[in-house]
C-alpha cells in the first residue's frame, strides 16, 4: 500500500473507531473528529484524548471545561481545549455575545481578570479573552456563525497560545 493509501485507510478507520465508540468515554485520536451536536469538525491532534459532550450547554450558562456539555480534547500536562455552542438570537451581535460570556464566566468561575483582542476560527474573527490565574489560564475565543455561540477554549497551567492556535487550526464550520 502506499503512504498516501495507507494515510487515507488510517483516517477512515480512525473516523470509523470514533463513530463507533460510545460518547462518555475519552480515547486516543489522529484524523478528523465532526461533532454533529456542536456543528464543527477539528483535526485531532495525535496523543490527545477526546471526550465528546453527551449534553448540550444551557443557554446563557457558559460550558463547564469539565462537565458532559463540553467536547473536551486533553493532553498530557493538564491542558483542555474545550468546544461547544448554542443557539444565539437572531440578530445578535459578537459584541453582545461575548458580553454575555464574559459576564458567564465571571458569575460561573469567579474569573474577572481579562483581557481582550481578535483572532480568526474556522475563517471568522471572533473575540478572544485572555485569563490569567483563574482555575488555571484561560484563552477563550468567542464567535458567531451559522445562527450559534462558540465557546472554544484552552485551560492549561500556564497560556499558551502557539499551542492553542495549532490545535485549533483545523477548525471548520459544518453548517
Amino acid at each position: 500500500m502506499t503512504g498516501v493509501r495507507a494515510s487515507s485507510a488510517a483516517l477512515a478507520v480512525a473516523a470509523i473507531v470514533l463513530a463507533a465508540t460510545p460518547a462518555a468515554h475519552a480515547l486516543k485520536v489522529a484524523g478528523v473528529y465532526t461533532s454533529h451536536r456542536y456543528h464543527y469538525s477539528l483535526t485531532l491532534p495525535a496523543g490527545w484524548r477526546l471526550t465528546r459532550a453527551t449534553s448540550t450547554v444551557a443557554p446563557g450558562l457558559f460550558p463547564d471545561p469539565l462537565d458532559t456539555e463540553t467536547d473536551r480534547l486533553t493532553a498530557p500536562g493538564d491542558k483542555v481545549i474545550g468546544i461547544a455552542s448554542t443557539p444565539v438570537k437572531k440578530g445578535e451581535t459578537l459584541a453582545q455575545w461575548t458580553k454575555q460570556r464574559f459576564d458567564a464566566i465571571e458569575l460561573q468561575f469567579s474569573c474577572f481578570q481579562h483581557t481582550t483582542g481578535h483572532h480568526r476560527i474556522g475563517g471568522v474573527v471572533g473575540t478572544e479573552l485572555t485569563i490569567p490565574d483563574c482555575r488555571g489560564s484561560w484563552v477563550d475565543l468567542e464567535v458567531l456563525h451559522g445562527g450559534r455561540g462558540y465557546d472554544v477554549f484552552w485551560i492549561a497551567p500556564h497560556i499558551d497560545r502557539t499551542a492553542f492556535y495549532r490545535v485549533i487550526a483545523g477548525f471548520k464550520f459544518t453548517s
